[in-house]
């Protein structure tokens, strides 16, 4: 989420370039060449050769082939004595380089706070948007610099500002998992509510807590009110999130919010599934992460859901060799045995990947035959399977004959359900 963080280096440039460090520095004739040289010393932060350029009349807002003046590279690499002394000298303070970087943004991405004290004196914009809309705000909550962003919230700068993929100071400082840096944007008034615009995220800033696993930072968003019951673009919630990094720090604290509780793997909700059909634990046994699947089944969700593929937790489990997790899953009851959309079980999964201890267990301990099931549920998968539209009469029989306890949350509930919505049938929920 956060800015890639690569500074120019001034120094090192001016170095490479053949920059004289000695004390015998002697100005150059040609105007261009004082101009570079002026921009070269500022960086390295030779305050007397700048002194000396100053004095020869060299202009204080002069600029390299990359835009950069004296005073921009002088902020980046935190020499406050050459910024004071370019400030005396008239040096423009809102001057942008190439890449659209004012003295200040450079000095707030840096976290030279005295420079960005010197610079805020000297006039700079508190909220003056730099490359992709990034105000020097969001470039100090990048870098984690606390003081900076004090500073700059106390010289008037917008705690809720966001840059072009809607990303603000609040959900970059719940991404890091400072808590001081969240603390403060929330006393400024920082938009907790907030989401990102990036089409695959539409985070807020607790969402952006959950994804890294950061459980302080969404105590705090939670206890300020921040809902555990907000969806991203793709239909997964702070939970589910959490879920899928493998928090169970996290987890365990979005099990305790009633709303978050609530959304939990329902049968019939759609609310706790996401863009596949996945819920919380889905994700998590999918991933093998076996503390949090256990902490979700203490919670006591529908252990049989299904997603878009017709596969259950112990499918995903099974597929991708998380033994523990599906024995986890079968020690609480999780059915075996019942194939996905493709008729495929989840020992035929293990198998076909290549785990065969997985395949073993399953095939011993299905607790669900295929010739146990009524036939007319058959009957609907192959139908399903074939891509046929199925008939109204035949689904009322499988729904009488097959689909008594679909109420429980039984995977042969859940997977008929699945059908009949897909078919356009009405579904109590």
């Amino acid at each position: 989420m956060s800015r890639s963080h690569g500074s120019r280096k001034s120094l090192t440039r001016a170095l490479s370039s053949g920059l004289d460090l000695s004390d015998g520095f002697i100005i150059p004739d040609s105007a261009g060449m004082r101009k570079i040289a002026l921009v070269d010393a500022a960086g390295a932060g030779l305050l007397k050769r700048v002194h000396q350029l100053l004095d020869a009349g060299v202009c204080a807002s002069s600029v390299d082939a990359e835009g950069n003046t004296p005073l921009i590279c002088a902020s980046e690499e935190g020499h406050e004595d050459v910024v004071q002394l370019l400030l005396e000298h008239g040096a423009d303070v809102l001057a942008r380089n190439v890449s659209n970087e004012s003295a200040l943004h450079v000095a707030a991405w840096n976290g030279h706070a005295p420079v960005v004290a010197a610079l805020l004196a000297g006039g700079a914009s508190v909220n003056q948007p730099g490359p992709d809309e990034e105000t020097p705000l969001l470039l100090a909550a990048d870098g984690g610099f606390i003081e900076v962003a004090r500073m700059l919230l106390e010289a008037g700068a917008n705690a809720s500002c966001h840059n072009q993929r809607g990303e603000s100071p609040l959900q970059w400082a719940a991404w890091s998992g400072s808590e001081q840096l969240v603390e403060l944007f929330l006393r400024h008034g920082a938009d907790m509510h907030a989401q990102d615009t990036h089409p695959s995220a539409g985070w807020t800033a607790l969402a952006c807590a959950a994804h890294q696993g950061r459980a302080n930072v969404a105590r705090l968003l939670m206890e300020r009110g921040a809902r555990a019951d907000v969806l991203d673009f793709s239909h997964r919630s702070p939970l589910a999130l959490a879920a899928g990094g493998g928090y169970a720090d996290c987890v365990r604290l979005f099990l305790s919010d009633g709303s978050a509780k609530r959304m939990l793997d329902e049968p019939s909700s759609t609310a706790c599934a996401d863009t596949r059909g996945r819920t919380p634990l889905l994700i998590a046994a999918g991933r093998g992460h076996e503390a949090v699947v256990e902490e979700l089944l203490k919670a006591g969700p529908a252990l049989n859901a299904i997603d878009a593929d017709g596969c259950s937790a112990l499918h995903l489990a099974a597929q991708d060799g998380h033994l523990e997790v599906v024995r986890l899953l079968l020690e609480y009851g999780v059915v075996d045995g019942l194939p996905d959309l493709s008729g495929r079980t989840p020992a035929d999964l293990a198998r076909l990947n290549g785990h065969g201890a997985i395949a073993k267990i399953l095939n011993e301990g299905a607790t669900v035959k295929k010739d146990a099931l009524p036939d007319a549920f058959w009957e609907l998968i192959e139908i399903a399977l074939q891509n046929k539209q199925v008939p109204r009469p035949q689904l009322e029989s499988a729904v009488s004959r097959a689909c008594k306890d679909a109420k429980n949350g039984t995977y042969l509930g859940c997977t008929l359900r699945f059908y009949l919505q897909k078919n356009g049938w009405p579904v109590d929920q």
